[in-house]
Parts: C-alpha cells; structure tokens; sequence
C-alpha cells in the first residue's frame, strides 16, 4: 500500500481529530470568557448588595447596640468610602435576599454571608492575568499618575456632569440609609414586606436606565431627568413633612428613583465625552464621586427628626442637582470659547 493511500485513509480520522481539537479550543475559550464574566458581573454587583443586604437589620442593629440612628448608619459610610476608594439586578435582589437572611437568622447571618462571599470573590480572582498587553500600560510612578486626575477635572463638562451624577447618588443613598426606618418603623412594616417594597422601588431604577434609548438627544435627556427629579423628590419630602399617606410617599420615592436611574447613564456619557484623553482615570472618578458624596450623606438622614432631615437631605441633594443643570449652559459656552481660543493658538 502506497504512502498516498494511507494518506487517504487516515484523512478522515485526521479530520475529525483536527475538529474536535478545535471544538474542544473553542470550548474551552468560551468557558473562560463566560467564567470572566460571571466573576466581573459579581464584582459589579457587590456594591448594592454590601449596602442593600443589611437595610432590613438597621433598626434591630439600632436596639442592639442600643446607639441613635444616625451612629448605625455610618456603617453605610464606611462601606461607602471603602467602595470610593477601590472602586443591574443587584439592587433588587440584594434586599430581597437580606430580608430573608434576617428572617431565617439573625443580623449577624448577613454579615457571615457577605464575608462568604468576599472571600469567594477574592480567590476567584487570583488566577486572572492581566489583559493589556504590555506595550499599552503606563509606565511611570504611581504619584505622577495623579497628576491625570487635575487635567480630567479641568473638563468643565465633565466636572459638572460628574457633580450631578454624584448628587443624585446621594439622594438615593439618602433615602436607602433612610428606608429601613421609615418603611419598617414610620409606616409599620415587617422586614419582609420593606424588602420587597424596597425591591420594587429598585425595579424603577433599573426601569428608568432602560428607558434612556426612548429619548433622543442628552440634552432633552437631562432636563428631563434633572426637572423630574426635583418634582418627585419635592414630593417624597412633602408627603414626610405633611405625614402623608404611604401610597403618595410610595410613588414618589418610585418615580424619583426612576428619573435617577433615567440620568445616571446620562451624565456618565456625556461626562467621559468631554474628555478626551485619559479614559480609565475619568471612570474611575465618576465610580468614585457617588460613592464618596453618598458615604458622607448617609448618616445626616438619621440627625435629629428623621422624617424631617431624610426630607431635608433629599431635596438639598436634588437642588444641588437643579442648579447644576441651570450652569451647564454657561459651561457648555465657555468650553466652546477654550476650543476656538486653542484652535487659534
């Protein structure tokens, strides 16, 4: 039998090998991919839940440790700060999940069960290298990187976008640090049913960065957003302040977290647009500011009446906002001016 021959013969078991060789690449390709993205998907969402877990405990955790409101809730500042300084569905599950944790434990299983899962995520990520090529990374030391910081800033679209983004987090952050109080103590509440009211309320976040794709135009978008705001946050605070009904205080918390959830992807676009160079240092300020304004407002909610300073926090947060969107004009102009002066130059 010639060499041909043979060759012929074994084609087809050649070819199959090579197929399943390559089926077998291809297998192991996706399953890393998909293994990367589970791991970054919870990675993401460890945030919200961090601080939406443990919503349901904070009044136990206020007779237990026998402390004021607002001493509790600066455990929500420090998981703040922390997440500042490393920096979905989350919001939905998370205080579903910790109300049943608490329900079948006790506050101290919601804890145990978050350091579970750090510790998960943290060997997860041991074995994961790192994907720029090397060529592209920067080299220099870590104190001269902190000079991209002040150039980002210099941006005046960005630093008033970013701004925004932050303070609308902080109204959110004010009234989840504030919603474990008023929903089970101010409107009798068991832990079960705040958790799933504080679920719905998180669906018209989510609903409200879905529904961005409907409007045509940032600008439109942020004025719709940044006067929607106001209007549902003036509610929340009348129905506090004028000790009205929980449907009224309801809907305006669903409404103001949905126009929340409708600027966030807003202002983060438009944000990174008015830079152009230094991406990643521009991102990490926009994940950092929310975190940091919502670590410092979380605690001011439990000051005094309750009902009167979560009112109080959560419309000055949404002024801010307002005033905010009333400069972007003037701003918008001025970057117009640099880049005909530049362009001149």
């Amino acid at each position: 039998m010639s060499t041909g021959e043979v060759s012929r013969k074994n084609f087809p078991n050649i070819f199959c090998y090579h197929c399943s060789l390559k089926n077998h690449n291809h297998f192991i390709s996706t399953l890393k991919k998909r293994t990367l993205l589970i791991i970054l998907g919870n990675l993401t969402a460890f945030g919200p839940f961090v601080t939406d877990f443990y919503l349901p405990c904070l009044p136990e955790l206020t007779s237990y440790f026998a402390q004021p409101e607002a001493i509790i809730q600066t455990s929500l500042t420090a998981s703040m700060l922390g997440l500042a300084a490393v920096q979905g569905a989350a919001p939905i599950v998370a205080p579903v999940l910790g109300g049943a944790a608490f329900s079948l434990s006790c506050w101290q299983g919601a804890f145990i069960l978050l350091g579970i899962w750090g510790i998960c995520l943290w060997m997860s990520c041991r074995p994961l290298e790192e994907t720029l090529p090397a060529a592209k990374r920067l080299h220099m030391p870590i104190w001269e990187s902190f000079r991209c910081y002040f150039t980002v800033l210099g941006h005046p679209i960005f630093a008033v976008m970013t701004l925004l983004l932050g303070f609308s987090t902080a109204a959110l952050m004010a009234y989840i640090s504030a919603s474990p109080f008023l929903f089970q103590n101010h409107f009798g509440l068991t832990p079960m049913q705040y958790s799933l009211c504080f679920a719905f309320n998180a669906a018209g976040l989510t609903t409200g960065s879905a529904a961005i794709v409907k409007i045509r135009g940032m600008v439109r978008a942020t004025t719709l957003s940044v006067n929607g705001l106001l209007l549902t946050s003036l509610t929340v605070a009348l129905s506090l302040w004028l000790e009205g009904s929980f449907l009224l205080f309801e809907a305006g918390i669903f409404l103001m977290l949905f126009c929340v959830g409708l600027l966030t992807p807003v202002a983060m676009t438009r944000a990174l647009n008015a830079v152009s160079g230094n991406k990643g240092v521009a991102s990490a300020l926009l994940g950092a500011t929310p975190f940091l304004l919502g670590g410092i407002v979380a605690p001011l909610t439990g000051l005094g009446n309750l009902i009167v300073s979560t009112a109080g926090v959560i419309l000055s947060c949404t002024l801010v906002c307002f005033i905010l969107w009333l400069l972007l004009p003037l701003t918008n102009r001025r970057t117009q001016a640099s880049a005909v002066h530049a362009e001149r130059s």
